[in-house]
């Protein structure tokens, strides 16, 4: 089954989105360092509060609730104890490069009784997966494509992706029985790549975990501007039926989406790079 989250802090959104299909809300606290990293890149800096989980738990008493808190520092045990204390049942991690980051907030989260949700958006966290994933407390895994990406380097978001390196991943994950998920997903039939490439990816690859991305909700904050911008309950709908029928197709059939996925990511980043000339003989 696959699991849509969808980021906000309104409670009026969350009501109405996990009662049309959405799986998961999350509440993103991370502020820290966050500007500098993605500077120039379309950030946008969240004004969530830890407080927020508490309205939206209200909101949503049964649904599953995630807080994104900042990356390990001296009060990550004071965020995560305060997002348990207001409904949290998952803490996402951000930014992780250790194990030993990840070993010290799962011990909290245990003593909290809520799981921890590493995400992993750096080399040493790739190059670490398996031992981070094995740390105490940790309920599922998620790969973050935004600042992975900067960090090695590459032009756009679905290049590690298309290069490969997820697939090294998910292959880790599937080994361990550990739940995971990675990037963000646009409605089907828009986005740089094509929404339906991107869930197909999710097939091929054993993720059972997607954000909606900003781009799903035609970046709406309230539930006016959100009925507004989107038929919410249709293309949330849209992605389920899809989904169902992807995990029904063929290993063939998902390589071909996959090499889709490659040939439409290596278009988009052989634009962005400006034209080599040949060097003066």
């Amino acid at each position: 089954m696959l699991t849509t989250l969808l980021i906000t802090n309104d409670p009026e959104v969350a009501r109405f989105v996990v009662t049309h299909g959405v799986g998961r809300i999350m509440v993103d606290t991370e502020i820290t360092g966050k500007a500098e990293r993605q500077a120039g890149k379309n950030m946008i800096l969240s004004d969530h509060t830890i407080e927020d989980v508490g309205r939206i738990r209200t909101a949503v008493p049964a649904a599953d609730l995630l807080l994104r808190v900042n990356p390990f520092h001296a009060g990550t045990a004071e965020e995560i104890r305060r997002g348990a204390a207001q409904g949290a049942n998952l803490v996402m991690l951000p930014m992780v490069r250790h194990p030993a980051e990840v070993a010290a907030a799962g011990l909290v989260a245990q003593e909290c009784g809520i799981g921890l949700v590493p995400l992993v958006e750096t080399a040493a966290a790739m190059t670490r997966f398996e031992r981070i994933i094995g740390c105490p407390g940790v309920k599922e895994v998620y790969v973050g494509l935004n600042d992975l990406h900067l960090e090695l380097g590459c032009d756009f978001l679905f290049e590690p992706v298309a290069g490969g390196l997820i697939d090294h991943l998910a292959g880790i994950a599937r080994r361990a029985g550990i739940p995971w998920g990675f990037g963000g997903l646009a409605t089907l039939g828009s986005g740089l790549v094509p929404g339906e490439l991107v869930l197909a990816e999710h097939a091929r690859l054993g993720s059972t975990r997607v954000i909606l991305s900003r781009a799903f909700t035609r970046h709406a904050k309230t539930l006016p501007d959100l009925r507004a911008a989107i038929d919410l309950p249709a293309e949330v709908a849209k992605v389920h039926a899809a989904w169902r029928n992807l995990t029904a197709t063929s290993p063939a059939v998902l390589a071909e989406r996959h090499r889709e996925l490659q040939a439409t990511v290596a278009q988009i980043v052989d634009t962005k790079r400006p034209t080599t000339e040949s060097p003066p003989c």
